[in-house]
């Protein structure tokens, strides 16, 4: 398993920025927003996590 830290360098070498999803109904949406992703405009069901709020999201969750 790779530890957040590692998780991090590897999006920035791969130039990833955020991870994008599609939420296949309201209830898998309200999921994802619960995590910190954002819709896209004119998309609702598409949604974004940008990588350095994932990565908070990982190490807050190791404490």
């Amino acid at each position: 398993m790779l530890t957040p830290p590692c998780f991090f360098r590897t999006g920035q070498q791969s130039g990833v920025n955020a991870l994008v999803v599609e939420a296949k109904n309201d209830e898998a949406k309200r999921f994802y927003e619960r995590f910190g992703f954002i819709a896209i405009g004119g998309r609702p069901a598409t949604l974004y996590l940008p990588l350095a709020t994932g990565l908070r999201a990982l190490l807050s969750a190791q404490d």
